[in-house]
Formats: structure tokens, C-alpha cells, sequence
């Protein structure tokens, strides 16, 4: 069993445009897909925050993707949202059970990682996914 990350990094070529980061992701969620549909039940991927099975590690990719392409989006000063909206109340639900539900599952994952407000609760300053099956 891993206990920590493989021995390489992955980084996109220098002065990658936005366009190309986002067409990145994608080819990255295909190639991710491809190895989770091949996982046996038992198998187990390492991360920081816990030792996580297909659905949680899913989970996480998911996650990332989503986020990041907001992240990427907002710099541009577009906006950007999910198409699925059951899909982030999913992710949410997988990775942080014991959060208060609120109506745009997307703003809650927003609101969750620290890039969104929602009235009436305090900001988010430090979060914690938690993948691993042993931890919800």
C-alpha cells in the first residue's frame, strides 16, 4: 500500500493559456475516469487527507475539476456553472456529510473551499475533504 504520492509532478507548459488549462482538465478527468472505472472495489488511492476507494477519490477529481474551472473562469472574468447541480450535492455529500445543506448545492461547495460567501454563515477560512471510506 502507498503511503505517499508517486515520484513525479505534473505541470502544464509555461505560459499555457486559459483555453489550453481548461482543455487540460478535460483530457486529465478522461484519462482519471478511464483508471477509476478500472478499480477493483478494495483498491485504495492515497491523499493527504485519507486513504480514499473510487468513489471517494472520484469524489475528489470531481471536486478539483469543478473548482479549478471556476477558478480558471474567474480569471477571465467569466462566471461559470456546473451543469449538474445533483452532481456537486453528490461531491459534497461524499467528501463533507456534516455540512448544513443550502439550496445551490454549487454555492455550498463554493462556500465550502473558501471562494463564496452565504448569508448568515461564517467565511470559511481552512477546509478539509474528507475522502477516505473509514472518515465519513
Amino acid at each position: 500500500m502507498r503511503t505517499g504520492y508517486l515520484p513525479f509532478t505534473f505541470a502544464p507548459k509555461r505560459n499555457t493559456e486559459p483555453a489550453g488549462l481548461l482543455n487540460l482538465i478535460g483530457g486529465m478527468g478522461a484519462l482519471l475516469s478511464t483508471v477509476v472505472r478500472a478499480a477493483s472495489a478494495s483498491t485504495r488511492a492515497y491523499h493527504p487527507y485519507g486513504l480514499a476507494d473510487a468513489e471517494g477519490f472520484t469524489a475528489l477529481a470531481v471536486a478539483e475539476v469543478l473548482l479549478h474551472t471556476h477558478d480558471i473562469v474567474s480569471g477571465l472574468e467569466l462566471t461559470y456553472q456546473p451543469p449538474d447541480a445533483d452532481l456537486c450535492a453528490r461531491v459534497i455529500d461524499r467528501l463533507h456529510p456534516d455540512l448544513e445543506p443550502h439550496d445551490d448545492p454549487w454555492t455550498l461547495m463554493l462556500w465550502a473551499t473558501g471562494r463564496a460567501d452565504i448569508p448568515n454563515r461564517d467565511r470559511v477560512q481552512r477546509w478539509r475533504w474528507r475522502p477516505g471510506v473509514d472518515q465519513r
